[in-house]
């Protein structure tokens, strides 16, 4: 449809419906939360320093320059004058603190790498007091608080250390990473664990006695213990202090231990390993977020983030390892306020190592995608050390190779002792519960008594299952991988860990299906043995674990950007048999691409040590540009290609001579459309003394490294390069999109006489969305395989017609095993995936499929999940799509197993001219009278206002980002409809709101395109009083979408103007010159466009003085006039 030129205050009912809910339903918002945080609108201390060299210091802010505190200073002073504004538009809000380690009550005030604070809201609706706070002169944004989660053997002479550790600068092992500060940022260490031993250590000389934080922890290697306890949920007894305590997790001290740790005997099963850190010399500085609290979490909040990112740039940290994150759903840049403390932490000099997630094998599921940092996957080591083993041992005879299958032990239950041999019969879950075969539900009676069990991992916490085999009489666990090879140890983290008294293994899953067709060929003579000798394992290293999350990041960034080893390293902790703190102090084998970035944190500590003059862009190239990509593999032996594992795994005895710094030291083109093209430009620096001429060429290794040739797509220029002595140069990179739909991944290679570097490249390939068919309809009510139920595709395909929209049909199978969904560069093609379970309650998706899905979504693609129990059931609560949703569902079935007796309605909270939308779902109408379980939502924005399960009835959520001034770019691009009520039970006949209409109201909301342009004007009028006039025109491809306000930054730095009802505005500058003015929108859809126009101002008061764009500071000083005219 053509765009059409409109401005009209007329609302449309259903438009206004929905936008309401998009202002209830911000993104990621904790549903508990009663915290916010403030952005204010000067930058912080780390960004305005990174473009004033002066208050510099080798690269690190430099606390002590007169112009740091000066700027400091004014932060502090504009934000008192905030809160006391704040105060005044909401009344009740107060600062929010946190309890530090030395029991102080610490207020969440920022300005170092983040400007604003944290508040707590006075008990009213938080989403009523943000758009208060909103309005408040001074405030950027308004951000939700978000939860984080946490994320050596054979694994240093992978990646060359020793090789490193050599270098005469170094000076040998034991001065490896000698004066370098590396922060952990985790859940503590612990001062009397041997990898933190401080023998030969010594405080740094800009540091007081004791160090700084809790002198207590800390002891010349530590020399910095700081905490931050929410006062609302503070820590549980046992894991009070600032190392891990009794209650504590081990995650730190592991993660410090690779990266830091002292050279030690590591005593493991009654081996002994030499192992250390890769920087052993190095201090290590502790920051406890993560902690054991009253409510039995284990997070961190962005407040406490925050404030630790703030305390160690303070407190000089050189290195900070980040083994944590938000999941494959985590946003990045400054619209992020954990995000943009990173990013100026990178910018103040703190190197910033993050972990790229544990979400794999998929792509579009890494963590963390801003590019400025580094972010690590994890791969394969040479070497493991297998704890124990499963034999099978009758009925007889048995194959050679089911003799001995790997695994892994748990911590808790009746630990048999070290050199035992355990012989059970055993019965598989599968084969008592097939719809329990992850034992997450309790079993009817005692189906284990006396015998061992087989349950399948995924769905809930190991030590669940455990407790549900337990009870149901079973002596011994084996739980298999759901996803691959890879073997852990268990720990039991519940509050009845003391009830398990059934000892646990954990196996592979070829081992745990090779338990189960035993079991059904052989049912009650079937017997294992399990054998607790620990024994080495020789792994094939240079394999990239198949947990590692994949690239693209959010926003299609090319991550990760490196790779580590991260698969059962040895390291301080996670003592395997121990208890309490001894757990700690012990050592333990453990698995994760939390296990693989303290490798770089490690790397980047010897390289700035070698190196102390070289930024740490400059340590990020050295480190990417010289990783092996050659010869690595992902778990199903394909050639390792840039979004699996950046450029490649780290290699320290290259990286310490590059030859030449590549900034950036990676190129990501992002979405390219079909026929469309992108070049971006990538600078050379030579750091050696003498001329190289460099040949620059193209490899593809994805059809194997014995059939590698150019990368199809990509074109440098030049192809050869003469640096001369310390010089630079540029050379350019373009992508053409007349390839396939899809990944288009390779690199770029850089070879001289004496060096050779390289660095990844990227770009998607996709047809523009809504090329071709306009929707793809997932068909999940499962009647196509199951003849008991019904088939309820008619209703969508019929609504669909109705609406004039085309589409796809894919007809989803319950029982595949494989991916069914395509890649997300084809799903992008279509507007919007819809989804519909009908009466099934199976998980219909794999994960993978999830991930896919998940990934169009971050790309800006619309979910619409339709169908009753599509939130308890068939969407796996467990993925990070269904987490994306924020849905949370508090009763399976709203109205008790009953039809709907009343029609649906609008929640109580839209306004009034809103209340009389209704949709019929009762019996006797035209639609499938099927709706007897719809989940109960706590949120939502329709309603079943009759008597309900829990809650207050709420059946639809939805959730849409929003552009505003003070946020001109989306954080989440995608849009999600949730709906517990299925299409299909909706009446057409009975005089409520058909179906047709419901669907269409979802699709002109979420899939309106409209457009701004701002014109100068002054020229039609007079000059009055040095007044400047500018009107705007709005256009939409949505018939009967009308604009209904507009907010107008004037580009001089002065408050916005606004909400106007009319698309013109007079304003009187106070000097002439150039401005960037820009416009805010909103429609009668509730969706808004910002326009920007860049004009020359020629009518001011003081036509003397010009400024730069931009630089006035926010002054509300100085005489200026609006004129509105009558219009909308």
């Amino acid at each position: 449809m053509a765009k059409k030129i409109i401005w009209d205050n007329s609302v449309r009912v259903l438009a206004c419906l929905i936008l309401w809910a998009i202002f209830l339903f911000p993104a990621i918002v904790r549903a508990d939360s009663h915290r916010l945080i403030v952005e204010l609108e000067d930058a912080p201390l780390a960004r305005w320093g990174s473009q004033n060299p002066g208050v510099m210091s080798k690269g690190r802010l430099n606390f002590q320059q007169a112009e740091t505190r000066s700027y400091l200073s004014a932060i502090n002073a504009r934000q008192d004058k905030v809160l006391t504004s704040m105060r005044t538009a909401v009344s009740g809000v107060r600062m929010a603190t946190f309890r530090d380690e030395e029991n102080r009550m610490r207020e969440h005030r920022y300005s170092v790498l983040f400007n604003g604070f944290t508040i707590e809201t006075n008990g009213e609706d938080i989403n009523t007091v943000r758009e208060r706070l909103k309005k408040v002169p001074g405030v950027k944004a308004v951000h939700p608080v978000k939860s984080y989660s946490p994320s050596m053997y054979k694994s240093l002479d992978l990646i060359n250390a020793p090789a490193l550790w050599q270098d005469p600068v170094i000076g040998g092992r034991l001065k490896a990473g000698k004066g370098i500060r590396v922060a952990s940022m985790d859940t503590g260490v612990h001062r009397d664990a041997p990898m933190f031993d401080p023998a030969g250590f010594s405080y740094p000389a800009d540091y007081p006695d004791g160090g700084l934080g809790l002198k207590a922890n800390n002891n010349g290697k530590i020399i910095a213990s700081r905490v931050y306890y929410r006062p609302g949920d503070p820590p549980a007894a046992g894991d009070l202090d600032p190392w891990p305590g009794s209650e504590g997790g081990s995650h730190g001290v592991h993660t410090a231990g690779t990266a830091v740790g002292n050279v030690v005997q590591a005593d493991f099963f009654g081996s002994t390993f030499e192992i250390s850190g890769v920087a052993p010399a190095a201090w290590v500085m502790s920051y406890k977020v993560f902690y054991q609290s009253m409510e039995g979490l284990s997070t961190f909040e962005t407040p406490e983030g925050i404030a630790a990112l703030e305390d160690m740039v303070r407190d000089g940290a050189d290195v900070v390892n980040c083994s944590w994150g938000e999941g494959p759903f985590s946003t990045g840049g400054e619209y992020d306020p954990m995000d943009t403390a990173l990013l100026n932490a990178w910018r103040a000099g703190l190197f910033v190592v993050m972990a790229a997630g544990n979400s794999g094998p998929y792509k579009g599921t890494t963590d963390y995608p801003s590019e400025e940092y580094i972010s690590v996957a994890a791969s394969t080591t040479g070497g493991s050390i297998v704890v124990g083993t499963i034999a099978i041992a009758g009925p007889l005879p048995v194959p050679e190779e089911d003799l001995k299958l790997e695994a892994g032990i748990s911590d808790y239950g009746n630990v048999p002792s070290l050199g035992s041999r355990s012989r059970y019969f055993f019965k598989t879950a599968a084969s008592v519960a097939p719809d329990n075969v992850t034992a997450c539900e309790p079993f009817e009676g005692k189906p284990f008594e006396g015998l061992a069990t087989v349950v399948k991992r995924g769905g809930c916490n190991f030590d669940d299952k455990v407790l549900n085999a337990h009870r149901a009489g079973a002596d011994f666990v084996v739980i298999y991988n759901n996803n691959g090879e890879n073997i852990f140890n268990l720990s039991c983290y519940m509050e009845n860990c003391d009830e398990i008294g059934t000892f646990a293994v954990f196996t592979g899953e070829s081992h745990g299906k090779t338990l189960e067709s035993w079991y059904d060929r052989h049912k009650e003579n079937s017997e294992l043995v399990f054998d607790f000798t620990p024994y080495q394992l020789g792994n094939s290293p240079d394999e990239v674990a198949k947990f590692s999350s994949r690239g693209p990041g959010v926003g299609y960034t090319l991550k990760p950007d490196i790779m580590a080893p991260g698969v059962n390293i040895l390291s301080q902790g996670y003592g395997p048999l121990a208890e309490g703190e001894e757990r700690h102090l012990s050592f333990g084998q453990i698995s994760g691409t939390s296990m693989a970035a303290p490798h770089i944190a490690g790397a980047a500590a010897l390289l700035k040590q070698r190196y102390p003059l070289w930024s740490n862009g400059d340590i990020k190239s050295a480190l990417m540009s010289t990783a092996k990509f050659m010869d690595i593999y992902t778990h199903d032996g394909k050639p390792a290609q840039p979004l699996d594992m950046g450029a490649g795994r780290v290699n320290l005895a290259k990286a310490v001579d590059p030859g030449v710094i590549l900034t950036p030291p990676s190129l990501g083109f992002g979405i390219v459309e079909k026929t469309g093209e992108k070049t971006r430009s990538l600078s050379l620096r030579s750091i050696l003394p003498e001329e190289k001429t460099y040949h620059v060429s193209t490899i593809y290794t994805g059809d194997g490294f014995d059939a590698v040739r150019p990368l199809d797509g990509f074109h440098v220029e030049p192809l050869s390069v003469t640096l001369p002595a310390f010089g630079t140069a540029a050379i350019n990179v373009r992508f053409d999109g007349q390839g396939a739909a899809g990944d288009h991944q390779g690199y770029v290679l850089l070879e001289s006489d004496t060096h050779r570097v390289h660095f990844p490249v990227w770009a998607r390939v996709q047809e523009a969305r809504g090329s071709g068919k306009k929707i793809l309809l997932l068909d999940m009510d499962g009647s196509s395989f199951d003849e008991n139920l019904e088939d309820y595709r008619r209703y969508y395909i019929n609504a669909l017609n109705s609406l004039e929209k085309t589409y796809d049909v894919l007809d989803v199978n319950p029982d595949a095993e494989g991916l069914q969904l395509p890649e997300a560069a084809v799903l992008a093609a279509y507007e919007a995936v819809l989804l519909f379970s009908g009466d099934s309650r199976e998980e219909t998706l794999v994960r993978g499929d999830l991930d896919r899905l998940m990934e169009y979504v971050n790309g800006g693609g619309l979910v619409i999940a339709m169908g009753q129990n599509m939130f308890s059931s068939v969407l796996s609560a467990s993925s990070s799509f269904y987490t994306r949703f924020q849905v949370e569902v508090i009763s399976d079935s709203l109205t008790e197993g009953h039809l709907p007796e009343l029609p649906v309605i609008a929640s109580e909270d839209v306004p009034p001219a809103f209340r009389g939308i209704f949709l019929d779902l009762r019996e006797g109408g035209d639609g499938a009278a099927n709706q007897r379980n719809m989940d109960a939502f706590s949120e939502g924005i329709v309603r079943y206002p009759g008597r309900t399960a829990a809650g207050n009835g709420y059946l639809v959520q939805v959730a849409k980002d929003l552009l505003t001034l003070e946020k001109p770019a989306l954080i989440h691009p995608g849009i999600m409809v949730a709906s517990s009520m299925g299409l299909e039970g909706i009446n057409n006949d009975t005089g409520a709101m058909s179906r047709e209409f419901f669907l269409r109201g979802i699709f002109s909301w979420a899939l309106d395109q409209s457009d701004i342009t701002i014109r100068d004007i002054s020229g039609d009028y007079e000059n009055h009083m040095e007044m400047s006039r500018f009107d705007l025109a709005y256009s939409s491809d949505t018939e009967g979408v009308e604009p209904v306000s507009v907010r107008w930054d004037m580009g001089d730095g002065k408050e916005y103007q606004g909400p106007y009802g009319s698309p013109m505005i007079g304003y009187v500058y106070e000097k002439c010159g150039p401005y960037t003015l820009r416009a805010e929108v909103v429609d009668s859809l509730g969706n808004h466009t910002i326009g920007s126009l860049d004009v020359n101002i020629t009518r001011c008061l003081d036509k003397e003085e010009k400024p730069a764009p931009g630089s006035s500071s926010g002054s509300s000083s100085g005489c200026f006039i609006r004129e509105l005219v009558a219009g909308f």
